[in-house]
């Protein structure tokens, strides 16, 4: 300055003035350019801060975000720990479940083992049953008995039946004794009740003979012949010897079994039958006369009636109210004896065969020979079945007086 004063000392006022103008005009445009500057440097500094305002504002919401995936991911292993809980209570009880299972098994598989063992156990019963049932019924009726003409049906239901019927010839005496019964059921059980029922008569119908025969043989042999004769004489008569096969029933059945029985005598030269029911189906009776009477289109039949209470129900050495009846018969006459399976035979539509569509068959059939008319009665059962499986025995005697 001093030298400016120096060297302007020479010039004049106002080339100072313009040199101190063009100074300050100089310092002026430099202040300018600073103030650009930071004036730019200002709205730099602006736009960062909104930059970082931007940031700031971001870091919150992600903070956020943080925190609510935190609370989440709390929720969740909570969630998790919860699941975890309750697959191992669930793994538990699968376990549990498991040996239980594994349990039971064992136990399924040692019934059926049980079972199987009682099935065969069963079966070979069945068998055995059947096999004693198959011995006790006679494979034909008595031939030539005088003045008869006989034949027979038996189908079992199944391998153990619980019908019977029987025949006891006594020559000597001219009678011929016969029977048909029904024992309750099926099985081992009901064959051996039939078997003691025809062991029964068997044995006296043995002795019968064996007496006969020894009181041909002489007094030595024939001694005790005039007893047994008297013994059997009123073993013979049907309200006895019903009186003493309800003994058997009843001994060896101790009141779980019943027996229908039809027990009758026939005397040979008075055509005369005197018989029993035990509660048995009543046998059916059709002449010449029934045959050729009808009954609005319905063929007449008689029946032997009698009424009494089954086998085996009543105590030994009882005597329940079992009367004998008897009836004259006359030649050609027809008997058919049945157990109930034959009438109560049921078909497809669940009808029942009836006793009135068997006296129609017999009334049809009636001047054929008698094996005919069981052949035929046979057929006619399986056609009016139509492949119906039987649920019960099937066993008939059919009996012409030929003289």
């Amino acid at each position: 300055m001093n030298e400016d004063n120096q060297s302007g000392s020479g010039l004049s006022g106002a080339e100072r003035l313009a040199r101190q103008n063009e100074a300050l005009q100089t310092e002026l445009r430099e202040l300018s350019i600073q103030y650009d500057q930071a004036l730019a440097h200002i709205s730099h500094l602006k736009a960062y801060q909104a930059e970082m305002e931007l940031h700031r504002q971001g870091l919150e919401q992600a903070n956020v975000r943080i925190s609510l995936l935190a609370e989440e991911l709390e929720t969740r292993e909570q969630a998790y720990r919860e699941q975890a809980e309750s697959l191992a209570k669930t793994s538990a009880e699968l376990d549990m479940a498991h040996k239980r299972l594994v349990k039971a098994y064992d136990d399924l598989r040692r019934e059926r083992s049980r079972q199987e063992r009682d099935l065969r156990r069963m079966e070979n019963e069945l068998e055995l049953a059947g096999s004693v049932q198959r011995l006790l019924i006679p494979a034909a009726p008595p031939e030539n008995v005088p003045g008869l003409e006989l034949s027979m049906s038996y189908t079992p239901a199944s391998e153990a039946s619980g019908d019977w019927l029987g025949f006891w010839h006594n020559h000597e005496a001219d009678e011929l004794s016969i029977f048909i019964g029904d024992v309750t059921g099926h099985g081992l059980g009901s064959a051996l009740i039939t078997a003691g029922v025809f062991s029964a008569v068997s044995t006296l119908s043995v002795l019968d003979q064996l007496t006969n025969e020894g009181a041909h043989h002489g007094p030595n042999q024939g001694q005790h012949a005039d007893f047994f004769h008297t013994f059997l004489g009123k073993c013979r008569e049907p309200q006895f010897l019903v009186q003493l096969l309800d003994g058997v029933v009843a001994g060896m059945g101790h009141g779980q079994f019943a027996m229908t029985l039809f027990a009758a005598v026939y005397h040979i030269e008075s055509r005369v039958i005197r018989y029993v029911n035990a509660g048995h189906c009543l046998p059916i009776l059709l002449g010449e006369k029934d045959v050729a009477e009808e009954t609005r289109g319905r063929a007449k039949a008689r029946a032997l009636v009698a009424r009494g209470a089954q086998l085996g129900l009543s105590e030994i050495g009882s005597d329940p109210q079992r009367d004998e009846s008897q009836m004259q018969l006359e030649k050609n006459d027809l008997l058919l004896f049945y157990t109930d399976g034959l009438s109560e035979t049921r078909n497809d539509r669940n009808r029942e065969l009836g006793v009135g569509r068997l006296v129609r068959w017999l009334r049809d059939l009636h001047d054929r020979p008698v094996d005919a008319i069981r052949d035929a009665l046979r057929v006619r059962i399986e056609e009016f079945a139509n492949n119906t499986k039987a649920d019960d025995d099937i066993a008939f005697v059919i009996a012409r007086v030929t003289e």
